[in-house]
């Protein structure tokens, strides 16, 4: 009997023990979830805001360089004659700015984006007029027809290349990017430049 009621105290200390045990357990797994679902939603405001703040200060820059925001929905001529008055207005307002109204390196970047744009733009004008001169030797037969056009198609390629570069580069907010860029084609230019002065020399 005397071991009966051992046998019977050490099985109801082991279900004790053991829903001791269990309730730990799920008290530190609602704990877990309650820190994880904190930390998500804190991220989610701090996301929120930062989108909130960038949006701000994009429309009080636009409205310092007086733009205009269009319906999207637009026919491509009035897009285009849109983008020229936003353009022209903000070219106007730039080059009359109040010191107080300078927010970010902007202008700065917008050079350096038109550099960026206008070299790509030269760069695929370039390889269009190339692409049509190599078609020209191709059909008056001073070079072989089938690697004339061969050859023209690959440069007409490369042209578009830059034509979708510059896109890319019109739609780029990264200052950083840019300015990586800016220096890769300085790069590039000065390389070609001084392979130049060395042929010509």
């Amino acid at each position: 009997m005397k071991k009966d009621k051992k046998k019977k105290r050490k099985s109801k200390s082991k279900i004790k023990d053991n829903k001791v045990l269990t309730l730990d357990k799920i008290e530190e797994s609602v704990l877990t979830q309650a820190i994880v679902e904190s930390y998500r939603i804190i991220q989610k405001e701090k996301k929120e805001e930062a989108v909130a703040l960038k949006n701000e200060q994009q429309r009080e820059w636009y409205e310092i360089i007086g733009q205009k925001i269009y319906d999207n929905e637009e026919s491509r001529i009035k897009k285009k004659v849109h983008e020229l008055r936003n353009s022209v207005v903000a070219f106007w307002k730039l080059l009359f700015m109040r010191s107080d109204e300078v927010r970010d390196p902007r202008a700065t970047f917008a050079l350096i984006s038109m550099s960026i744009i206008s070299t790509f733009s030269l760069c695929k004008w370039g390889l269009y007029f190339g692409a049509a001169f190599v078609l020209a030797l191709a059909f008056k037969g001073t070079i072989n027809p089938m690697s004339g056009i061969v050859g023209a198609l690959f440069i007409w390629i490369f042209a578009r290349i830059f034509r979708v570069a510059g896109y890319e580069v019109e739609k780029l907010k990264d200052g950083n990017l840019l300015i990586a860029i800016f220096s890769g084609i300085l790069s590039f230019v000065a390389v070609i430049l001084a392979i130049l002065a060395l042929v010509w020399k």
